[in-house]
């Protein structure tokens, strides 16, 4: 059991949750520059300390 969005899910349901995001991630990729997508991961990192 793994917690996720305050939802305890289990393995099977964190795999299937990983394959979506592959899915999406590949159907819908993100077209912004990288440097955008370095800043935007740098604000989250923030804003979780």
């Amino acid at each position: 059991m793994i917690a996720y969005r305050g939802a305890l899910l289990s393995a099977s349901s964190e795999r299937h949750m990983i394959n979506l995001h592959r899915l999406i991630s590949w159907l819908f990729p993100d077209r912004r520059p990288d440097w955008e997508q370095k800043r935007e991961r740098e604000f989250i990192q923030a804003a979780n300390t």
